[in-house]
């Protein structure tokens, strides 16, 4: 079951916030610092309180998709983060 997330402004901004990873990471190219950062944030959120049944496939600046092998464990991520489910 995959799951579109739209990532907020408010995520993008700010110290920990997406574009300041990308300015302290230099040596990694955009598309990388974009993915550790998912990662890093949402990643980790997931393990810690869903699942590891899980894998993000595709990353943006401005969105990301999780896949996940559930469909209780993508019900229970939209219910607590947000987002939609894609069509497969």
């Amino acid at each position: 079951m995959r799951v579109q997330y739209e990532i907020a402004n408010g995520h993008k901004r700010g110290e920990d916030g997406l574009l300041e990873f990308i300015k302290r990471n230099p040596g990694m190219t955009k598309d990388a610092a974009i993915a550790a950062w998912i990662d890093a944030k949402f990643g980790t959120f997931i393990r810690d309180s869903i699942s590891e049944d899980f894998t993000i496939p595709q990353t943006s600046e401005f969105n990301f998709v999780v896949d996940f092998t559930y469909e209780s464990d993508a019900d229970d991520f939209i219910k607590r983060a947000g987002g939609h489910k894609l069509e497969e």
